[in-house]
């Protein structure tokens, strides 16, 4: 069982619908017996463990610091309400924040037993619980319970504890989830980038504004998923550096994370990049070491992201070691398509594209992926994109074009935005 968040970055329902999934996931996750007491406590019985929380009779009984009358204008204390532990309490009219309440604090009639937010007592005892992360329906998603939150499978949080020796209990361990973790359980769009020289991108410029980060472009960089930043490891050591103490170089694979949330601001778009600069078409043969990396290397990026199972799409840049114009490349390219779809990572009725090279005649082979009777196939042109000086390199300005002209493609396949 996981919380679900209703909007990409916000993070947080109402507090009155938080509270209430919250309560529901516990009813359902762990046996809850409640019983209260003659002085209006509510004994809370959470897989054998008692903790102590202030009965709720209405908003007018439980006595918050003194006479309500002398209260007025004051804030509620927020009261831990069950689970126990996870952040969040009643104020007596709505969802709140442990700790995060106003002047006021709850006194439950001791002066020696006050709680402002955290219950504490005389007889404290602390000691550090690491809770497994149990898989709760629907299983096999990734996510589970822990006792108190919502968990990654496989992780074992460590939580503080504090409490008396009637019970009380209060947790003080983190079990809200980062902003990380949101946003990658939001990648809508999950692509390959491979090819040679062109699809690296090497040796190219670097603008700080024209080539800046957009939030909903992530990376599968040497450090895991990031947003994309040139300035990252993405493939090939340093790349898309050339050296570490140097500006940059260019890609257009962010140019084409950009020009689709552009088109549609709420796709999240993540890249995966693998490339091998001057090889032939024949190196991403059946079981090349090229194509064990590149399975290797989707599957790891996969494994990463909570909601994605499959790719979206390949971006395939690559024909200038091949260049002329041989039945026997469009025949290599078909059967490269084929061992694509045949991964469990992509699999058929999704877009494969491929670009155009500065002017190579093997241009005619790419482009019979715009006329053969495959919807998912389509080749974007290279025309009028520049080169630098004595290569068949695309320059920076030539590759964030042609990132969008892969970006267009993508969108009218697969999502039908012209």
């Amino acid at each position: 069982m996981q919380v679900k968040f209703t909007s990409r970055f916000s993070g947080r329902l109402s507090g009155f619908e938080y509270l209430n999934r919250r309560l529901l996931t516990a009813a359902i996750l762990l046996p809850l017996v409640m019983a209260c007491d003659s002085d209006g406590t509510v004994v809370t019985s959470v897989s054998g463990t008692a903790t102590e929380t202030p009965a709720e009779v209405n908003d007018s009984v439980v006595d918050v610091a003194g006479d309500p009358a002398e209260n007025a204008g004051q804030t509620p204390a927020c009261i831990d309400s069950p689970p126990v532990g996870d952040g969040w309490g009643w104020n007596g009219t709505e969802s709140c924040r442990i700790g995060e309440t106003g002047d006021t604090s709850a006194s439950g009639g001791d002066a020696n037993n006050q709680t402002s937010g955290n219950q504490t007592a005389d007889n404290q005892t602390t000691n550090n619980q690491s809770q497994e992360c149990v898989d709760t329906p629907p299983v096999g998603d990734g996510w589970g319970w822990n006792g108190s939150a919502s968990c990654r499978i496989g992780n074992t949080q460590t939580t503080t504890n504090t409490g008396n020796n009637t019970g009380a209990n209060t947790n003080t361990g983190s079990q809200t989830l980062s902003d990380e973790t949101v946003l990658l359980r939001s990648v809508t769009d999950l692509v390959l980038v491979t090819g040679q020289s062109n699809a690296l991108g090497a040796g190219t410029g670097y603008d700080e504004f024209l080539d800046a980060p957009n939030p909903n472009v992530l990376a599968y960089t040497d450090l895991g998923w990031q947003v994309a930043d040139l300035n990252q490891v993405w493939d090939r050591d340093w790349h898309p550096r050339n050296n570490p103490n140097t500006p940059p170089s260019n890609n257009f694979s962010l140019h084409f994370g950009k020009r689709v949330v552009e088109k549609s601001p709420d796709r999240v778009v993540g890249f995966i990049l693998l490339t091998s600069p001057g090889s032939r078409i024949s190196e991403w043969g059946p079981e090349s070491e090229l194509f064990i990396q590149i399975r290797n290397k989707v599957s790891q990026a996969i494994n990463e992201l909570p909601d994605v199972s499959r790719l979206s799409a390949i971006l395939w840049h690559q024909g200038e070691s091949d260049s002329s114009d041989s039945d026997a490349y469009g025949a290599a390219l078909y059967d490269l398509i084929n061992r694509f779809r045949s991964e469990p990572w992509f699999g058929g009725g999704r877009p494969f594209v491929c670009g155009e090279t500065a002017g190579a005649p093997v241009n005619n082979q790419l482009n019979r992926l715009n006329t053969d009777a495959d919807p998912w196939t389509a080749c974007v042109e290279g025309e009028g994109l520049a080169v630098i000086a004595g290569t068949d390199h695309f320059n920076a300005a030539s590759l964030r074009t042609i990132g969008q002209r892969y970006g267009d493609a993508y969108l009218r396949m697969w999502l039908g935005i012209e």
